[in-house]
């Protein structure tokens, strides 16, 4: 197995860590229950958009994008949440002050802000 594909598996436990540390035991019992294998590919085939995408001329008229960043997120890196907004901006921006899954942790909240939007 190659170096880096090495350091991207994980445990159910490491995956607990990183996504669900601030969620209730019966959701991360759940959301242990449910994860399972997922190719590598995801994380190393680049991913390209276009300035249509999300715009006016492929099909998504009116689709607004905001960013919903996680403070205490460990699943992605402050650096690299900050090249994604910077990469492909977003109208708006709120943080929450939970895990990667607000919409576990504090689902209240993201919908507020969500539906302020």
């Amino acid at each position: 197995m190659h170096a880096a594909a090495k350091r991207a598996v994980f445990s159910r436990e490491r995956a607990v860590e990183l996504f669900y540390h601030d969620c209730s035991p019966a959701d991360v019992a759940l959301c242990r229950s449910l994860l399972g294998r997922e190719a590598l590919s995801l994380f190393t085939t680049p991913v390209e958009t276009s300035d249509g995408e999300f715009g006016t001329d492929d099909g998504f008229d009116g689709v607004r994008r905001v960013y919903v960043e996680c403070l205490d997120g460990r699943a992605i890196s402050p650096e690299v949440r900050a090249e994604m907004y910077i990469d492909l901006p977003c109208e708006e921006e709120f943080s929450l002050d939970t895990s990667h899954s607000s919409l576990l942790s504090a689902p209240d909240s993201l919908v507020d802000h969500l539906t302020s939007v």
